[in-house]
Protein backbone atom coordinates (compact mmCIF):
# COMPACT_ATOMS: atom_id res chain seq x y z
CA UNK A 1 0.00 0.00 0.00
CA UNK A 2 1.17 3.73 -1.01
CA UNK A 3 2.89 5.08 2.30
CA UNK A 4 0.66 8.48 3.48
CA UNK A 5 3.04 10.69 2.29
CA UNK A 6 2.37 9.26 -1.21
CA UNK A 7 -1.15 9.31 -0.89
CA UNK A 8 -1.94 11.71 -3.16
CA UNK A 9 -0.22 9.55 -6.72
CA UNK A 10 -2.55 7.74 -8.41
CA UNK A 11 -3.02 4.57 -8.33
CA UNK A 12 -0.23 2.56 -10.37
CA UNK A 13 -2.72 0.50 -12.09
CA UNK A 14 -2.46 -3.31 -14.90
CA UNK A 15 1.10 -4.63 -13.51
CA UNK A 16 3.47 -5.19 -15.97
CA UNK A 17 1.35 -3.86 -19.47
CA UNK A 18 1.09 -0.54 -17.05
CA UNK A 19 -1.72 2.09 -17.09
CA UNK A 20 -4.65 1.74 -19.96
CA UNK A 21 -6.51 5.19 -20.68
CA UNK A 22 -9.65 6.34 -18.82
CA UNK A 23 -12.09 8.31 -21.46
CA UNK A 24 -11.01 11.81 -19.07
CA UNK A 25 -7.41 10.97 -20.23
CA UNK A 26 -7.95 10.76 -23.74
CA UNK A 27 -6.38 14.32 -25.31
CA UNK A 28 -9.47 15.53 -26.89
CA UNK A 29 -11.18 15.81 -23.90
CA UNK A 30 -10.65 18.92 -22.87
CA UNK A 31 -14.24 19.97 -21.28
CA UNK A 32 -17.17 18.66 -19.97
CA UNK A 33 -18.96 18.51 -22.87
CA UNK A 34 -16.43 16.85 -24.87
CA UNK A 35 -16.11 14.13 -22.49
CA UNK A 36 -20.06 13.62 -23.24
CA UNK A 37 -19.19 13.41 -26.95
CA UNK A 38 -16.74 10.80 -26.52
CA UNK A 39 -19.19 8.27 -24.73
CA UNK A 40 -21.54 9.28 -27.35
CA UNK A 41 -18.82 8.19 -30.13
CA UNK A 42 -18.10 4.92 -27.89
CA UNK A 43 -21.56 4.03 -28.88
CA UNK A 44 -20.86 4.52 -32.79
CA UNK A 45 -17.63 3.04 -32.65
CA UNK A 46 -19.06 0.01 -30.99
CA UNK A 47 -21.63 -0.06 -33.71
CA UNK A 48 -19.15 -0.36 -35.92
CA UNK A 49 -16.32 -2.77 -34.04
CA UNK A 50 -16.92 -4.33 -30.85
CA UNK A 51 -14.81 -3.73 -28.25
CA UNK A 52 -13.04 -6.46 -26.12
CA UNK A 53 -13.95 -7.98 -22.37
CA UNK A 54 -11.37 -6.32 -19.89
CA UNK A 55 -11.75 -9.44 -17.63
CA UNK A 56 -11.28 -8.78 -13.34
CA UNK A 57 -8.38 -10.95 -12.60
CA UNK A 58 -5.19 -11.29 -12.04
CA UNK A 59 -2.45 -9.40 -14.42
CA UNK A 60 0.05 -12.06 -15.85
CA UNK A 61 2.44 -10.94 -17.95
CA UNK A 62 4.72 -14.27 -20.20
CA UNK A 63 8.06 -13.35 -22.19
CA UNK A 64 10.02 -15.68 -23.86
CA UNK A 65 13.54 -15.69 -21.72
CA UNK A 66 17.29 -17.69 -22.41
CA UNK A 67 17.80 -20.68 -20.47
CA UNK A 68 20.18 -23.52 -20.00
CA UNK A 69 17.17 -25.39 -22.30
CA UNK A 70 17.20 -22.82 -24.64
CA UNK A 71 13.92 -19.94 -25.04
CA UNK A 72 11.56 -20.80 -22.26
CA UNK A 73 8.45 -18.47 -21.04
CA UNK A 74 8.88 -17.09 -17.67
CA UNK A 75 6.79 -14.46 -16.02
CA UNK A 76 7.30 -10.89 -15.60
CA UNK A 77 5.72 -8.44 -13.14
CA UNK A 78 6.92 -5.39 -14.55
CA UNK A 79 9.28 -4.29 -11.55
CA UNK A 80 12.67 -3.93 -11.21
CA UNK A 81 14.02 -6.90 -8.84
CA UNK A 82 16.10 -9.11 -10.34
CA UNK A 83 13.76 -11.91 -10.60
CA UNK A 84 11.37 -9.65 -12.91
CA UNK A 85 14.11 -8.45 -15.33
CA UNK A 86 15.97 -12.31 -15.34
CA UNK A 87 12.27 -13.57 -16.17
CA UNK A 88 10.59 -15.93 -13.30
CA UNK A 89 10.81 -19.44 -14.93
CA UNK A 90 9.25 -22.03 -13.14
CA UNK A 91 12.44 -22.76 -11.29
CA UNK A 92 12.06 -19.35 -9.80
CA UNK A 93 8.56 -19.05 -8.92
CA UNK A 94 9.33 -19.81 -5.18
CA UNK A 95 12.04 -17.70 -4.84
CA UNK A 96 9.98 -14.82 -6.14
CA UNK A 97 6.82 -15.07 -4.25
CA UNK A 98 7.76 -17.44 -1.56
CA UNK A 99 6.41 -20.34 0.08
CA UNK A 100 2.50 -20.58 0.42
CA UNK A 101 1.97 -17.66 -2.43
CA UNK A 102 -1.01 -18.82 -4.44
CA UNK A 103 0.97 -17.58 -7.53
CA UNK A 104 3.62 -20.58 -7.28
CA UNK A 105 1.22 -23.06 -8.04
CA UNK A 106 -0.75 -20.73 -10.67
CA UNK A 107 2.61 -19.80 -12.44
CA UNK A 108 3.80 -23.54 -12.24
CA UNK A 109 0.25 -24.67 -14.60
CA UNK A 110 0.82 -21.85 -16.67
CA UNK A 111 4.19 -21.97 -17.52
CA UNK A 112 3.78 -25.33 -18.01
CA UNK A 113 1.26 -24.93 -20.60
CA UNK A 114 3.49 -22.19 -22.34
CA UNK A 115 6.59 -24.43 -22.84
CA UNK A 116 4.89 -27.47 -23.59
CA UNK A 117 3.23 -25.91 -26.76
CA UNK A 118 6.29 -23.69 -27.71
CA UNK A 119 7.77 -26.08 -30.13
CA UNK A 120 4.53 -26.01 -31.81
CA UNK A 121 3.67 -22.19 -31.55
CA UNK A 122 6.83 -21.39 -32.47
CA UNK A 123 5.91 -20.25 -35.78
CA UNK A 124 3.68 -18.00 -35.05
CA UNK A 125 6.09 -16.35 -31.86
CA UNK A 126 8.50 -15.39 -34.87
CA UNK A 127 5.76 -13.62 -36.56
CA UNK A 128 4.86 -11.99 -33.93
CA UNK A 129 8.22 -11.15 -33.04
CA UNK A 130 8.79 -12.56 -29.87
CA UNK A 131 11.11 -15.25 -30.37
CA UNK A 132 14.05 -12.71 -30.75
CA UNK A 133 12.75 -9.76 -28.81
CA UNK A 134 12.67 -10.56 -24.94
CA UNK A 135 11.04 -7.12 -24.02
CA UNK A 136 7.88 -8.43 -26.01
CA UNK A 137 5.26 -10.01 -23.94
CA UNK A 138 2.07 -11.57 -23.92
CA UNK A 139 -0.44 -8.96 -21.93
CA UNK A 140 -2.57 -11.64 -20.08
CA UNK A 141 -5.55 -11.86 -17.47
CA UNK A 142 -5.93 -15.43 -15.48
CA UNK A 143 -8.60 -16.07 -13.55
CA UNK A 144 -8.93 -19.24 -11.17
CA UNK A 145 -12.57 -20.29 -11.76
CA UNK A 146 -14.21 -17.21 -10.49
CA UNK A 147 -13.94 -13.29 -11.78
CA UNK A 148 -15.63 -10.82 -9.61
CA UNK A 149 -18.94 -12.93 -9.29
CA UNK A 150 -19.06 -14.87 -11.99
CA UNK A 151 -18.30 -18.56 -11.82
CA UNK A 152 -16.68 -20.26 -14.91
CA UNK A 153 -15.77 -24.32 -15.84
CA UNK A 154 -12.48 -23.90 -16.12
CA UNK A 155 -9.40 -21.59 -14.94
CA UNK A 156 -8.83 -19.71 -17.98
CA UNK A 157 -5.72 -17.22 -19.30
CA UNK A 158 -7.27 -14.34 -21.22
CA UNK A 159 -4.31 -12.63 -23.69
CA UNK A 160 -5.27 -9.32 -24.59
CA UNK A 161 -2.66 -8.58 -26.70
CA UNK A 162 1.06 -8.17 -26.87
CA UNK A 163 2.90 -5.49 -25.09
CA UNK A 164 6.91 -4.14 -25.12
CA UNK A 165 8.99 -2.89 -22.48
CA UNK A 166 10.98 0.13 -22.16
CA UNK A 167 12.98 1.68 -19.69
CA UNK A 168 10.61 5.06 -18.76
CA UNK A 169 13.27 5.90 -16.40
CA UNK A 170 16.87 4.75 -14.79
CA UNK A 171 14.17 2.90 -11.80
CA UNK A 172 11.59 2.26 -13.48
CA UNK A 173 10.07 0.16 -17.07
CA UNK A 174 6.90 0.69 -18.98
CA UNK A 175 5.21 -0.60 -21.63
CA UNK A 176 3.31 -0.01 -24.46
CA UNK A 177 0.76 -2.30 -26.38
CA UNK A 178 2.50 -3.25 -29.73
CA UNK A 179 0.77 -3.74 -33.45
CA UNK A 180 0.36 -7.52 -34.52
CA UNK A 181 -1.51 -9.76 -36.84
CA UNK A 182 -4.55 -10.87 -34.31
CA UNK A 183 -5.07 -13.92 -37.14
CA UNK A 184 -1.65 -14.96 -35.90
CA UNK A 185 -2.72 -14.93 -32.36
CA UNK A 186 -5.31 -16.57 -33.12
CA UNK A 187 -3.76 -19.25 -34.25
CA UNK A 188 -1.03 -19.52 -31.42
CA UNK A 189 -4.27 -19.53 -29.12
CA UNK A 190 -6.30 -22.20 -30.74
CA UNK A 191 -2.81 -24.16 -30.58
CA UNK A 192 -2.47 -23.46 -27.40
CA UNK A 193 -5.76 -24.87 -26.10
CA UNK A 194 -4.32 -28.45 -27.16
CA UNK A 195 -2.10 -28.41 -24.20
CA UNK A 196 -4.30 -26.33 -21.99
CA UNK A 197 -6.51 -29.22 -22.21
CA UNK A 198 -5.26 -31.64 -20.29
CA UNK A 199 -4.81 -29.21 -17.32
CA UNK A 200 -8.90 -28.59 -17.23
CA UNK A 201 -7.79 -24.88 -18.38
CA UNK A 202 -8.71 -22.77 -21.22
CA UNK A 203 -7.21 -20.09 -23.12
CA UNK A 204 -8.93 -16.79 -24.89
CA UNK A 205 -8.52 -14.18 -27.21
CA UNK A 206 -9.74 -10.92 -27.05
CA UNK A 207 -13.68 -12.00 -26.10
CA UNK A 208 -16.12 -9.71 -27.76
CA UNK A 209 -18.63 -7.48 -26.66
CA UNK A 210 -22.28 -6.27 -28.29
CA UNK A 211 -25.07 -4.03 -27.54
CA UNK A 212 -28.06 -5.76 -26.25
CA UNK A 213 -29.64 -2.42 -25.76
CA UNK A 214 -28.66 1.46 -26.35
CA UNK A 215 -27.33 3.39 -23.20
CA UNK A 216 -29.45 6.07 -21.79
CA UNK A 217 -27.14 8.95 -21.17
CA UNK A 218 -29.71 11.32 -20.17
CA UNK A 219 -31.27 10.06 -17.43
CA UNK A 220 -27.40 9.58 -16.10
CA UNK A 221 -26.85 13.62 -17.21
CA UNK A 222 -30.41 14.90 -15.26
CA UNK A 223 -29.05 13.33 -11.85
CA UNK A 224 -28.26 15.75 -9.12
CA UNK A 225 -24.25 16.14 -7.92
CA UNK A 226 -23.43 18.07 -5.37
CA UNK A 227 -20.34 19.89 -3.85
CA UNK A 228 -19.75 21.97 -0.81
CA UNK A 229 -18.26 25.15 -0.40
CA UNK A 230 -18.00 27.47 2.38
CA UNK A 231 -20.57 25.87 3.90
CA UNK A 232 -22.90 26.02 0.90
CA UNK A 233 -24.25 23.33 -0.78
CA UNK A 234 -24.35 23.34 -4.94
CA UNK A 235 -26.77 21.22 -6.36
CA UNK A 236 -27.40 20.83 -9.94
CA UNK A 237 -27.79 18.44 -12.62
CA UNK A 238 -24.75 16.59 -13.82
CA UNK A 239 -24.75 17.63 -17.32
CA UNK A 240 -25.26 20.99 -15.69
CA UNK A 241 -21.75 21.13 -14.10
CA UNK A 242 -20.28 19.17 -17.51
CA UNK A 243 -20.92 22.07 -19.75
CA UNK A 244 -19.01 24.35 -17.03
CA UNK A 245 -16.25 22.08 -16.78
CA UNK A 246 -12.92 22.35 -18.06
CA UNK A 247 -10.78 18.68 -17.53
CA UNK A 248 -7.78 19.73 -15.23
CA UNK A 249 -5.90 16.53 -16.73
CA UNK A 250 -2.50 16.99 -15.63
CA UNK A 251 -2.94 20.19 -13.14
CA UNK A 252 -1.83 19.49 -9.62
CA UNK A 253 -3.77 21.87 -6.60
CA UNK A 254 -2.19 22.30 -2.87
CA UNK A 255 -4.11 20.47 -0.15
CA UNK A 256 -4.61 22.16 3.12
CA UNK A 257 -1.59 21.03 4.76
CA UNK A 258 0.90 22.03 1.59
CA UNK A 259 0.79 18.95 -0.17
CA UNK A 260 -0.16 18.71 -4.02
CA UNK A 261 -2.52 16.24 -5.53
CA UNK A 262 -4.13 15.85 -9.05
CA UNK A 263 -7.33 17.84 -9.62
CA UNK A 264 -8.58 14.86 -11.81
CA UNK A 265 -7.76 12.24 -9.06
CA UNK A 266 -9.53 9.39 -6.95
CA UNK A 267 -8.10 11.21 -3.52
CA UNK A 268 -10.22 14.77 -4.99
CA UNK A 269 -12.91 12.90 -6.13
CA UNK A 270 -13.72 10.76 -3.02
CA UNK A 271 -13.52 14.03 -0.69
CA UNK A 272 -16.23 15.81 -2.83
CA UNK A 273 -18.48 12.77 -3.13
CA UNK A 274 -18.64 12.20 0.47
CA UNK A 275 -18.93 15.87 1.01
CA UNK A 276 -16.04 16.83 2.67
CA UNK A 277 -15.88 20.94 2.00
CA UNK A 278 -13.98 21.87 -0.99
CA UNK A 279 -12.42 24.55 1.19
CA UNK A 280 -11.72 22.49 3.61
CA UNK A 281 -8.79 20.36 1.96
CA UNK A 282 -7.84 22.96 -0.72
CA UNK A 283 -5.49 25.47 0.14
CA UNK A 284 -5.78 28.17 -2.44
CA UNK A 285 -8.84 29.69 -3.84
CA UNK A 286 -7.83 29.72 -7.49
CA UNK A 287 -7.86 25.90 -7.24
CA UNK A 288 -11.41 25.61 -5.85
CA UNK A 289 -12.43 25.46 -9.50
CA UNK A 290 -10.82 22.92 -10.81
CA UNK A 291 -11.15 20.38 -8.01
CA UNK A 292 -14.92 20.84 -8.58
CA UNK A 293 -13.82 20.46 -13.01
CA UNK A 294 -11.81 17.27 -12.16
CA UNK A 295 -14.34 15.61 -9.47
CA UNK A 296 -17.56 16.43 -12.08
CA UNK A 297 -15.35 14.93 -14.77
CA UNK A 298 -14.45 11.39 -12.72
CA UNK A 299 -18.27 11.17 -10.96
CA UNK A 300 -19.35 11.59 -15.04
CA UNK A 301 -16.72 9.01 -16.02
CA UNK A 302 -18.27 6.34 -13.66
CA UNK A 303 -21.68 6.49 -14.52
CA UNK A 304 -21.19 7.03 -18.23
CA UNK A 305 -18.99 3.95 -18.16
CA UNK A 306 -21.68 2.54 -15.70
CA UNK A 307 -24.34 2.73 -17.86
CA UNK A 308 -22.50 1.83 -21.05
CA UNK A 309 -21.25 -1.57 -19.35
CA UNK A 310 -25.07 -2.29 -18.04
CA UNK A 311 -25.79 -2.11 -21.73
CA UNK A 312 -23.45 -5.01 -23.64
CA UNK A 313 -23.03 -8.52 -23.19
CA UNK A 314 -19.92 -11.15 -24.33
CA UNK A 315 -19.77 -14.68 -24.45
CA UNK A 316 -18.63 -14.52 -20.77
CA UNK A 317 -21.61 -13.06 -19.64
CA UNK A 318 -23.04 -9.48 -19.34
CA UNK A 319 -19.90 -6.86 -18.88
CA UNK A 320 -21.33 -5.36 -15.90
CA UNK A 321 -20.49 -8.61 -13.72
CA UNK A 322 -16.95 -7.66 -15.32
CA UNK A 323 -14.30 -4.96 -15.30
CA UNK A 324 -15.45 -3.29 -17.88
CA UNK A 325 -14.67 -3.03 -21.75
CA UNK A 326 -11.43 -2.17 -23.99
CA UNK A 327 -11.75 0.28 -26.75
CA UNK A 328 -9.12 -0.18 -29.72
CA UNK A 329 -10.58 2.36 -32.45
CA UNK A 330 -7.77 4.89 -33.88
CA UNK A 331 -10.93 7.36 -34.92
CA UNK A 332 -11.26 8.05 -30.76
CA UNK A 333 -7.73 7.62 -29.69
CA UNK A 334 -4.39 6.48 -31.03
CA UNK A 335 -3.91 4.07 -27.61
CA UNK A 336 -6.01 1.50 -26.20
CA UNK A 337 -9.70 2.95 -23.87
CA UNK A 338 -10.49 1.56 -21.01
CA UNK A 339 -14.42 1.80 -19.82
CA UNK A 340 -14.85 0.36 -16.31
CA UNK A 341 -18.15 2.05 -14.63
CA UNK A 342 -17.76 1.31 -10.75
CA UNK A 343 -14.17 0.09 -11.18
CA UNK A 344 -13.11 3.42 -11.37
CA UNK A 345 -13.75 3.50 -7.31
CA UNK A 346 -13.86 -0.20 -6.48
CA UNK A 347 -10.27 -0.65 -7.59
CA UNK A 348 -8.94 1.53 -4.02
CA UNK A 349 -11.02 -1.44 -2.39
CA UNK A 350 -8.28 -3.64 -4.11
CA UNK A 351 -10.52 -6.90 -3.31
CA UNK A 352 -8.60 -9.05 -5.64
CA UNK A 353 -5.93 -6.40 -6.66
CA UNK A 354 -2.08 -7.11 -6.42
CA UNK A 355 -1.37 -3.27 -6.30
CA UNK A 356 -0.97 -0.37 -4.32
CA UNK A 357 -3.82 1.47 -3.23
CA UNK A 358 -5.30 4.84 -2.29
CA UNK A 359 -6.12 6.06 1.02
CA UNK A 360 -9.66 7.20 1.38
CA UNK A 361 -9.89 9.91 3.55
CA UNK A 362 -13.32 11.43 3.17
CA UNK A 363 -15.14 8.74 5.67
CA UNK A 364 -13.44 9.41 8.70
CA UNK A 365 -13.68 13.34 8.47
CA UNK A 366 -17.15 13.53 10.31
CA UNK A 367 -15.94 11.44 13.01
CA UNK A 368 -12.06 12.70 13.37
CA UNK A 369 -13.37 16.48 13.25
CA UNK A 370 -16.36 16.45 15.93
CA UNK A 371 -15.27 13.02 18.17
CA UNK A 372 -12.39 12.64 20.02
CA UNK A 373 -11.08 9.99 17.49
CA UNK A 374 -9.43 6.59 18.09
CA UNK A 375 -7.41 5.27 14.90
CA UNK A 376 -7.38 1.88 15.51
CA UNK A 377 -4.80 -0.17 14.44
CA UNK A 378 -5.90 -3.45 15.26
CA UNK A 379 -3.74 -2.46 18.59
CA UNK A 380 -6.13 -0.10 20.45
CA UNK A 381 -3.70 2.85 19.38
CA UNK A 382 -5.40 6.48 20.56
CA UNK A 383 -4.95 9.76 18.68
CA UNK A 384 -3.60 11.96 20.76
CA UNK A 385 -5.68 15.16 20.38
CA UNK A 386 -8.88 15.76 18.46
CA UNK A 387 -8.07 17.64 15.43
CA UNK A 388 -9.64 20.95 14.11
CA UNK A 389 -8.82 21.19 10.96
CA UNK A 390 -8.12 18.87 7.74
CA UNK A 391 -4.49 19.50 7.72
CA UNK A 392 -4.53 18.30 11.35
CA UNK A 393 -6.03 15.06 10.80
CA UNK A 394 -3.48 14.41 8.20
CA UNK A 395 -0.54 15.18 10.60
CA UNK A 396 -2.30 13.16 12.77
CA UNK A 397 -2.68 10.08 10.91
CA UNK A 398 0.58 10.12 9.72
CA UNK A 399 1.96 9.42 12.59
CA UNK A 400 0.76 5.90 12.69
CA UNK A 401 1.29 5.46 9.19
CA UNK A 402 3.31 2.37 10.05
CA UNK A 403 0.34 0.17 10.20
CA UNK A 404 -0.72 1.07 6.42
CA UNK A 405 2.74 0.38 5.11
CA UNK A 406 1.65 -2.78 4.26
CA UNK A 407 -1.70 -4.82 2.91
CA UNK A 408 -3.48 -7.09 5.67
CA UNK A 409 -5.16 -10.00 4.39
CA UNK A 410 -7.75 -11.40 6.79
CA UNK A 411 -9.51 -14.72 5.64
CA UNK A 412 -12.39 -15.97 7.82
CA UNK A 413 -12.87 -20.22 6.31
CA UNK A 414 -15.17 -22.74 6.88
CA UNK A 415 -17.86 -25.01 5.72
CA UNK A 416 -20.82 -23.15 6.77
CA UNK A 417 -23.94 -25.10 6.56
CA UNK A 418 -25.35 -22.78 6.86
CA UNK A 419 -23.89 -19.60 7.05
CA UNK A 420 -26.40 -17.90 10.01
CA UNK A 421 -25.70 -15.01 12.59
CA UNK A 422 -23.50 -16.57 14.83
CA UNK A 423 -20.80 -16.17 11.39
CA UNK A 424 -21.83 -13.22 10.97
CA UNK A 425 -21.24 -11.84 13.89
CA UNK A 426 -17.57 -13.53 14.00
CA UNK A 427 -17.44 -11.28 10.63
CA UNK A 428 -18.16 -7.98 11.84
CA UNK A 429 -16.08 -8.99 15.53
CA UNK A 430 -13.08 -9.59 12.79
CA UNK A 431 -13.65 -6.35 10.82
CA UNK A 432 -13.74 -4.09 14.25
CA UNK A 433 -10.44 -5.63 15.10
CA UNK A 434 -8.61 -5.51 11.62
CA UNK A 435 -10.37 -2.01 9.93
CA UNK A 436 -7.80 -1.38 7.31
CA UNK A 437 -7.65 -5.43 6.24
CA UNK A 438 -9.37 -6.86 3.47
CA UNK A 439 -11.27 -9.34 5.17
CA UNK A 440 -12.73 -12.25 3.12
CA UNK A 441 -15.25 -15.38 3.62
CA UNK A 442 -13.67 -18.49 2.07
CA UNK A 443 -16.02 -21.29 1.44
CA UNK A 444 -16.13 -23.99 -1.25
CA UNK A 445 -18.80 -25.37 -3.52
CA UNK A 446 -18.54 -29.30 -1.91
CA UNK A 447 -21.76 -30.92 -1.76
CA UNK A 448 -23.05 -34.18 0.20
CA UNK A 449 -26.45 -35.59 0.90
CA UNK A 450 -25.38 -35.74 5.02
CA UNK A 451 -23.70 -32.74 6.30
CA UNK A 452 -23.38 -30.13 3.11
CA UNK A 453 -26.43 -29.81 1.47
CA UNK A 454 -25.42 -26.37 0.15
CA UNK A 455 -23.88 -25.40 -2.60
CA UNK A 456 -21.48 -22.05 -2.95
CA UNK A 457 -24.52 -20.14 -4.18
CA UNK A 458 -26.72 -21.09 -1.52
CA UNK A 459 -24.46 -20.10 1.39
CA UNK A 460 -22.87 -17.14 -0.57
CA UNK A 461 -26.82 -15.68 -0.40
CA UNK A 462 -27.24 -16.40 3.23
CA UNK A 463 -24.48 -14.19 3.77
CA UNK A 464 -26.00 -11.32 1.92
CA UNK A 465 -29.15 -11.72 3.79
CA UNK A 466 -27.02 -11.80 6.99
CA UNK A 467 -25.55 -7.88 5.83
CA UNK A 468 -22.26 -9.12 4.53
CA UNK A 469 -21.14 -7.62 1.15
CA UNK A 470 -21.07 -10.90 -0.93
CA UNK A 471 -18.36 -9.49 -3.22
CA UNK A 472 -16.08 -10.70 0.09
CA UNK A 473 -17.17 -14.04 -0.52
CA UNK A 474 -15.15 -16.00 -2.38
CA UNK A 475 -15.27 -19.83 -3.14
CA UNK A 476 -12.13 -21.79 -2.62
CA UNK A 477 -11.32 -25.40 -3.32
CA UNK A 478 -9.74 -25.58 0.41
CA UNK A 479 -10.90 -22.72 2.81
CA UNK A 480 -8.17 -23.10 4.77
CA UNK A 481 -5.71 -22.72 2.38
CA UNK A 482 -7.73 -20.18 0.04
CA UNK A 483 -5.24 -20.51 -2.32
CA UNK A 484 -8.20 -18.32 -5.25
CA UNK A 485 -7.94 -15.53 -2.59
CA UNK A 486 -4.27 -15.63 -1.50
CA UNK A 487 -2.70 -15.87 -4.79
CA UNK A 488 -4.17 -12.47 -5.50
CA UNK A 489 -1.80 -10.61 -2.69
CA UNK A 490 1.57 -9.80 -3.01
CA UNK A 491 3.38 -12.12 -0.69
CA UNK A 492 6.37 -9.87 -0.35
CA UNK A 493 4.33 -6.64 1.78
CA UNK A 494 1.08 -8.83 2.91
CA UNK A 495 0.15 -10.34 5.70
CA UNK A 496 -2.24 -13.10 6.23
CA UNK A 497 -4.18 -14.21 9.02
CA UNK A 498 -6.52 -17.03 9.09
CA UNK A 499 -9.33 -16.60 11.63
CA UNK A 500 -10.51 -19.98 12.85
CA UNK A 501 -12.86 -21.51 15.47
CA UNK A 502 -11.39 -23.36 18.89
CA UNK A 503 -13.38 -26.32 17.24
CA UNK A 504 -11.06 -26.18 14.45
CA UNK A 505 -7.85 -26.63 16.04
CA UNK A 506 -9.46 -28.89 19.50
CA UNK A 507 -8.59 -32.63 19.12
CA UNK A 508 -5.64 -34.92 17.67
CA UNK A 509 -6.55 -33.77 14.00
CA UNK A 510 -6.36 -29.19 14.23
CA UNK A 511 -6.67 -27.62 11.10
CA UNK A 512 -3.44 -26.25 11.52
CA UNK A 513 -0.36 -27.41 13.66
CA UNK A 514 2.83 -25.10 14.77
CA UNK A 515 6.17 -26.65 15.30
CA UNK A 516 9.38 -26.87 13.15
CA UNK A 517 9.43 -28.35 9.67
CA UNK A 518 12.27 -31.18 8.97
CA UNK A 519 15.12 -28.67 8.91
CA UNK A 520 14.57 -27.72 12.11
CA UNK A 521 12.79 -23.88 10.85
CA UNK A 522 9.71 -22.80 12.32
CA UNK A 523 6.58 -24.81 10.21
CA UNK A 524 4.74 -21.92 7.96
CA UNK A 525 1.91 -21.10 10.35
CA UNK A 526 2.35 -19.65 13.34
CA UNK A 527 -0.29 -18.45 16.38
CA UNK A 528 -1.30 -14.58 15.52
CA UNK A 529 -0.19 -12.11 18.37
CA UNK A 530 -0.46 -9.15 16.58
CA UNK A 531 -0.28 -7.14 13.35
CA UNK A 532 2.85 -5.50 14.29
CA UNK A 533 5.29 -8.39 15.08
CA UNK A 534 3.70 -10.65 12.20
CA UNK A 535 5.96 -11.41 8.93
CA UNK A 536 4.80 -10.95 5.56
CA UNK A 537 2.93 -13.89 3.96
CA UNK A 538 6.13 -15.31 1.61
CA UNK A 539 7.49 -15.89 5.16
CA UNK A 540 4.62 -17.13 7.48
CA UNK A 541 1.28 -17.36 7.32
CA UNK A 542 -1.18 -16.47 10.76
CA UNK A 543 -3.68 -18.47 12.40
CA UNK A 544 -6.80 -16.52 15.18
CA UNK A 545 -7.97 -18.84 17.00
CA UNK A 546 -11.62 -17.16 17.85
CA UNK A 547 -13.40 -18.88 20.83
CA UNK A 548 -16.91 -20.58 20.13
CA UNK A 549 -19.61 -17.97 19.53
CA UNK A 550 -22.60 -18.81 21.66
CA UNK A 551 -26.28 -18.21 20.34
CA UNK A 552 -29.41 -19.22 20.59
CA UNK A 553 -32.10 -19.84 18.09
CA UNK A 554 -36.36 -19.68 18.91
CA UNK A 555 -34.69 -19.30 22.46
CA UNK A 556 -32.29 -23.07 22.23
CA UNK A 557 -29.03 -22.34 22.42
CA UNK A 558 -26.93 -23.35 19.70
CA UNK A 559 -23.04 -25.00 19.35
CA UNK A 560 -23.37 -26.58 15.59
CA UNK A 561 -24.81 -26.00 12.23
CA UNK A 562 -26.35 -29.58 12.09
CA UNK A 563 -28.83 -28.62 15.13
CA UNK A 564 -30.04 -25.93 12.32
CA UNK A 565 -30.84 -28.43 10.05
CA UNK A 566 -32.54 -30.75 12.16
CA UNK A 567 -34.41 -27.98 13.64
CA UNK A 568 -35.42 -26.98 10.19
CA UNK A 569 -36.42 -30.46 9.31
CA UNK A 570 -38.67 -31.28 12.14
CA UNK A 571 -40.55 -28.04 12.62
CA UNK A 572 -43.66 -26.97 10.80
CA UNK A 573 -44.04 -23.98 8.36
CA UNK A 574 -44.76 -21.43 11.18
CA UNK A 575 -41.77 -22.67 12.92
CA UNK A 576 -39.17 -22.94 9.91
CA UNK A 577 -40.16 -18.99 9.10
CA UNK A 578 -39.31 -18.42 12.78
CA UNK A 579 -36.57 -19.92 12.40
CA UNK A 580 -34.84 -18.29 9.03
CA UNK A 581 -36.36 -14.84 10.89
CA UNK A 582 -34.18 -15.47 13.89
CA UNK A 583 -30.86 -16.37 11.66
CA UNK A 584 -31.09 -13.31 9.41
CA UNK A 585 -33.13 -10.87 10.76
CA UNK A 586 -36.58 -11.10 8.45
CA UNK A 587 -37.81 -14.10 6.34
CA UNK A 588 -35.82 -14.22 3.23
CA UNK A 589 -37.51 -16.07 1.00
CA UNK A 590 -35.29 -16.75 -1.19
CA UNK A 591 -33.31 -18.09 1.41
CA UNK A 592 -36.03 -20.00 2.44
CA UNK A 593 -36.67 -21.61 -0.93
CA UNK A 594 -32.91 -23.28 -0.60
CA UNK A 595 -33.93 -24.52 2.97
CA UNK A 596 -36.89 -25.66 1.10
CA UNK A 597 -35.18 -27.59 -1.47
CA UNK A 598 -32.14 -29.05 0.42
CA UNK A 599 -33.53 -29.89 3.65
CA UNK A 600 -37.05 -31.10 2.88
Amino acid sequence: MKTFNELYNLINEGGAAGHMAHPFDVPENKTGNDLINFFNKIVNSINQSSPSLKIDGVNASFRLVDTDQGKRFALDRGSMKPLDLQGITIDKLLDRFGEGHGMVNAGNKLLSIMNEALPAIEPELKQLGMIDNSNRFFNTEFVEGQSNVLQYENDFLAIHGINEFYQATPKRRASKEVEYNPKVLDSLIKKLNKYAEPYNFKVYGSVPTRFTKRPNYENVLNKNFNVTIKNEKIQKPLRKFLEEADNPFGEKIELEDGKKVGALSKFVYLQILNGVPVDLFVANEKDYQKAIDGAVIYHATRLLGDELLTTLTSDMGDVKYHEGIVIRDPKLSPSPVKVTGEFIVRGMESKFQNKEEETEIAPYYANYINNPPVFNTGEGTRLRQTPTTFGEMFNLVNEFEEVKQFKTLVVYPGRFHPFHKGHASVYNKLKEQFPFADIFISTSNKTNDTNSPFDFEDKKKMIQSAGIDPNFVMQTTNPYLASEIVSRYNSDNTKVIFAVSEKDMEGDRPRFKFGTKKDGTPSYFQPFSSVGESEFMAKHGYILTLPTMDFDILGKDIRSASEIRDMYKSGDEKTRNELIKDLYGSVDQEVKRIFDNKLI
